[in-house]
């Protein structure tokens, strides 16, 4: 069964297993490996991702500043808010394949604001 993953209705196509990676109260940041044979899905993506960073406050509030779009992650039935793409997209041509598949990594990081 494959996972739906969507940002701010964007799909990810055929993504990685996922395995946040908890930020105490702080939120979660999560790494996708997708798979797209239609690089329009990695240009919505790099629209929203704007330039974004992350840092931590000295309470440990994970703290996200992004030019671009602050959104809901959808994963299955979750879904987490106040994320953002943190480090761009980063996409590469699948060698062999003239441009036709292109794998592309994405992270995400929530601000709860706690």
């Amino acid at each position: 069964m494959t996972t739906i993953v969507t940002f701010d209705t964007t799909p990810l196509r055929s993504p990685s297993p996922v395995a946040p990676k908890l930020l105490g109260d702080a939120g979660m940041e999560i790494t996708f490996d997708c798979l797209t044979g239609d690089y329009d899905d990695i240009d919505d993506l790099m629209a929203k991702a704007g330039i974004a960073t992350k840092f931590s406050l000295l309470n440990g509030r994970t703290v996200i500043q992004t030019t671009g779009t602050i959104g809901d992650l959808a994963i299955g039935g979750d879904t987490y808010t106040n994320c953002a793409i943190i480090g761009g997209v980063k996409a590469t041509e699948l060698p062999g394949t003239g441009g036709l598949w292109w794998k592309y990594r994405v992270t995400f990081a929530q601000d709860t604001g706690s």
